[in-house]
């Protein structure tokens, strides 16, 4: 009398490592004929992007590009303030032939302008992480920061020499198919069976794809944009739904743009919930209702005056990437016992699996008190401020997960100093976090994968030289448990003599 068995697959993800490498890259750019010249750098932003990756044996080559985007001050020469236009200007008693009045204001007066120009491709990068047991098949999920940027204006206004320092990270895993046996319907009465649930993440798919997203973002009616200075857009996923065989993911972009009225007047706007975009993953293993994992990254964007002035025109790149997975529990038979009658033989073989321990989010919020660097003029009021979470090390105890980094914190300010000159300033390191993520089941030992996300800053001026972050994080966390288990692949029962 035999067994029977029914063969079970799954697909469990198995982390193979993680590495993180910085790479240089440099060059000297050029402005085109039709932008003015470049008297002072505000701030030059290294945007970068990968191109290309190949996972071999123990190593991840990935190349990529950077975009570079000038942000710069041009000394314009524009009528007084205060002074009519000449046209205007009627005849003073006071003014007789060759004399002028002693306290007549100037016609014109010099002031700073703002322009941005963006270098597509700039420059390039390569980086060779190495990650032990990384194979040509692996998942590699890659991320791309810029870590410093360093600018020297050329003699002649018209160009400048740009160092960049890229940090490239790779994290590596693996879909392991494992069939395990587990028991079937028709089992002997007189037997018993030993079962041991052990619960995995069986992947559904996997899937990326770069999505266009363009639009047009409604300049408030008491104003007009004549160009825009600066540009910056945060992807936020609103919705991802399983179905049979595909899934869909939806989201809206936000947007903080700086940009400059026909009165040469300095604006910072932020538009919420604007451009939406969607995209549909074929996922032949997908099934509806299946719990979906989105990522969404803007490697670029793009900003124009359109319509006469009353919006801006929006282009951007998003990266969207989704995983699909669901929670199962295989029941696994560890032994089988008989009876006075029933005499049972069976034969175990180890299983290796990646044992589910769970995965949870926690919101925290975080703050700050940042002293402007020496060297930057005191600030009149913040135009524009964003943020960057950094997390350093994971650690994993007892039904918990405590996930800490650094903030880094940058800002466009208006300075109080003659003219409100624009300038940028950047915290590095402003802020340490420490999250605790409760989490049962957590103890040492465990697989951690862990990332935070900035959702929203706030600077607030304490005094000229003094301002206080707030910043809101999300921390989220998943654990696994790679171990091996003993299975029961086969068994006979053997009847006592008559």
């Amino acid at each position: 009398m035999n067994f029977r068995f029914e063969p079970k697959t799954v697909r469990m993800e198995r982390p193979i490592g993680a590495a993180t490498q910085q790479a240089v890259t440099e060059g000297s750019l050029e402005l085109p004929a039709n932008m003015p010249d470049i008297n002072r750098i505000v701030r030059i932003e290294a945007r970068p992007v990968v191109t290309d990756w190949e996972a071999s044996e123990n190593q991840v080559v990935v190349q990529g590009a950077v975009d570079m985007i000038l942000l710069y001050a041009h000394d314009e020469t524009v009528p007084a303030a205060g002074r009519p236009p000449s046209g205007d200007i009627e005849a003073e008693a006071a003014h007789v032939e060759g004399e002028l009045l002693e306290d007549e204001p100037p016609a014109t007066e010099t002031r700073e302008a703002l322009y941005r120009y963006t270098w597509r491709r700039a420059g390039s990068f390569e980086a060779v992480l190495e990650i032990p047991g990384v194979h040509s098949q692996a998942f590699v999920d890659l991320t791309v920061r810029s870590e410093t940027v360093e600018a020297e204006l050329h003699p002649g206004g018209r160009g400048v020499e740009v160092e960049a320092v890229v940090a490239v990270s790779a994290q590596a895993s693996e879909l392991a198919t494992a069939t395990v046996p587990v028991k079937g319907r028709s089992f002997p009465a007189d037997a018993g069976a030993v079962e041991t649930a052990v619960p995995v993440e069986h992947v559904l798919g996997r899937g990326t794809a770069h999505v266009s997203v363009d639009g047009a973002l409604a300049v408030p009616p008491e104003r007009t944009c004549r160009r825009v200075v600066h540009v910056a857009a945060v992807a936020r996923p609103s919705q991802a739904i399983a179905s049979p065989g595909e899934v869909t993911v939806a989201g809206v972009l936000e947007y903080q743009v700086l940009y400059v009225d026909e009165a040469r007047q300095l604006h910072a706007g932020t538009w919420q919930e604007q451009t939406p975009f969607a995209h549909t993953f074929a996922v032949p293993e997908a099934a509806a209702g299946a719990p979906v994992h989105t990522e969404t990254r803007v490697t670029s964007v793009e900003a124009a005056p359109g319509d006469g002035g009353r919006e801006i025109r929006v282009w951007a790149d998003v990266q969207v990437a989704v995983r699909s997975a669901a929670v199962q529990e295989l029941s696994l038979v560890e032994s089988i016992t008989g009876s006075e009658k029933l005499d049972v033989r069976y034969r175990t073989e180890p299983v290796a699996v990646e044992e589910w321990v769970g995965a949870a989010r926690q919101r925290a919020e975080v703050t700050g008190t940042l002293e402007l660097p020496q060297g930057n003029p005191p600030i009149e009021r913040i135009l524009i401020d964003t943020a960057r979470a950094r997390v350093e090390d994971v650690l994993v105890l007892e039904d918990r997960v405590v996930v800490s980094g650094q903030v880094d914190v940058e800002a466009l300010y208006v300075a109080r100093s003659p003219g409100q000159p624009v300038h940028a300033v950047e915290w590095r390191d402003a802020i340490p976090f420490e999250i605790e993520v409760s989490l049962p089941g957590a103890e040492p030992g465990l697989e951690a994968q862990a990332e935070v996300q900035v959702e929203d800053v706030a600077l607030d001026l304490i005094n000229r030289e003094t301002v206080e972050a707030q910043v809101r994080l999300v921390a989220s966390v998943r654990l696994t448990r790679g171990c091996e288990r003993s299975a029961v692949v086969e068994a006979v029962a053997v009847l006592p003599p008559d």
